[in-house]
């Protein structure tokens, strides 16, 4: 009766038994690559558990704690697909080894490697879901360090994914915690989270959620060390996610408490902006237009004394950190006889901002004078 058998039947199973069998070398293996890693060597390592796990499908073989531990450690070492198999083996097999289990060691481990991976390959979705069970597991430990990178990894899927509102509380919130209640001993987190805070608001146009932002960081030992960790290519970076994210940012800050109407991007016209009503121009316009006309030599009222200092230097703030301003600010850039759309465009949010201030003002204003009138006729009403 065994010559009767079909031949697909014992090719099927002869291909379960190379993968069962390397797994006698697999712990060694993972040994020295681990070894490799430390050592700086990722190339050797990756090429010592590729002999291992390249192209072979996860799937199909059982849940190990060692064959775990060294798709974790490839997923986080190579790329390419071979990285998205091993790290959906490694997490599911660490869910299956460790049931009811959500802070085992591996398990967070595998979460942590699979959500980065997912990132990285576009699934952004996946990605969340991935990283909200992480971020639980670590609050279930109360693990600061570990809930303030797990909630800085979600933020960033989050906003990826053009969930914009939820990033930017998920975000705020871990500053909040960074900055107010963890002694700050550990700098790497610190400053991861407050990188991610800034590439958050500065992709969704939040200029005065980030000028605040920065007055409250400035001169601090994280501000500090992010600003030496920044070169060339961290600002290519940064600038290329802006530009990416313009195309899905659902961030509206006409719908937000206190903030005045956005201005579009320079690019989601291909016609220059309008320039501003006269009366919202900024300071520098009105200063360039009286050099410009010349018409009368009569004294004239300095533009900057209507309005009041913070708000003068959140107006710079705003010209030295908008997007549209960096050509501007290029040091080989030749001023033009014409303004260009850049230019209409940074007036413009300028002229929005010195606006909204002072309209807040004066309804604060306002309200301080109405309140005791009505405190008074209401006293009189009742007596």
């Amino acid at each position: 009766m065994a010559s009767q058998r079909r031949p697909g039947t014992r090719q099927r199973g002869r291909q379960h038994t190379p993968l069962l069998g390397r797994l006698d070398s697999l712990p060694a293996a993972l040994a020295a690559a681990r070894q490799l890693q430390q050592n700086g060597q990722t190339a050797s390592a990756v090429n010592l558990l590729a002999a291992h796990l390249h192209e072979r499908t996860h799937n199909m073989m059982a849940d190990a704690p060692m064959l775990a531990d060294a798709c974790i450690l490839y997923a986080t070492l190579t790329t390419g697909d071979d990285q998205l198999r091993a790290a959906a083996y490694a997490y599911r097999a660490s869910r299956n080894l460790h049931p009811g289990l959500p802070t085992h060691p591996r398990r967070l481990e595998a979460a942590a490697t699979y959500g980065s991976v997912l990132q990285q390959h576009g699934r952004h979705d996946e990605a969340i879901t991935v990283r909200r069970g992480l971020l639980a597991a670590y609050r279930d430990l109360d693990r600061t360090a570990d809930i303030l990178t797990a909630t800085t990894d979600l933020a960033a899927s989050l906003h990826t994914a053009g969930h914009c509102a939820e990033a930017s509380r998920a975000i705020a919130c871990a500053w909040h915690i960074w900055s107010d209640h963890t002694p700050h001993t550990d700098l790497d987190t610190g400053t991861a989270v407050l990188a991610a805070h800034m590439r958050i608001l500065r992709s969704c146009r939040r200029h005065l959620d980030l000028i605040a932002l920065l007055h409250r960081t400035r001169d601090t030992r994280t501000w500090n060390d992010l600003a030496a960790a920044r070169t060339a290519a961290t600002d290519t970076a940064d600038t290329a996610y802006i530009d990416r994210h313009s195309s899905s940012c659902t961030y509206s800050p006409q719908q937000a408490t206190g903030t005045p109407p956005a201005v579009p991007a320079p690019h989601a016209s291909p016609q220059p902006a309008a320039p501003p009503p006269a009366a919202l121009r900024p300071p520098f316009v009105h200063v360039v237009a009286v050099r410009r006309v010349r018409q009368s030599r009569a004294r004239v009222r300095h533009p900057l004394a209507s309005y009041q200092p913070s708000d003068i230097a959140g107006a710079f703030s705003i010209v030295v950190t908008a997007p549209e301003a960096q050509p501007l600010l290029d040091p080989g850039h030749i001023p033009e006889a014409e303004p260009t759309a850049a230019q209409h465009q940074l007036t413009a949010r300028v002229a929005s901002y010195l606006a909204h201030q002072r309209a807040r003002r004066a309804t604060l204003r306002t309200a301080a004078a109405v309140l005791p009138i009505a405190v008074v006729l209401l006293t009189l009403l009742l007596l």
